[in-house]
């Protein structure tokens, strides 16, 4: 049996805070590596984000070994 490596999930960049009055905008960013690629989900006091027309989430995989 063949024995894959892998690297465990971690933050290259991580979230910073983000504090603006109601009605503004905010954005998000981060930056995770892992093998496999990490599955990521954007949580609020441990509760998924739902979709809303205001909200935006994207993703990009960016395979590039720095």
């Amino acid at each position: 049996m063949k024995k894959t490596s892998g690297e465990p999930p971690r933050f290259v960049r991580p979230i910073q805070p983000c504090v603006v009055r109601d009605g503004d905008s905010c954005q998000f960013s981060a930056a995770v590596a892992g093998v496999p690629v990490p599955d990521i989900s954007w949580l609020k006091d441990k509760v998924g984000r739902r979709r809303r027309r205001r909200t935006r989430t994207r993703t990009r995989i960016d395979n590039d070994k720095k």
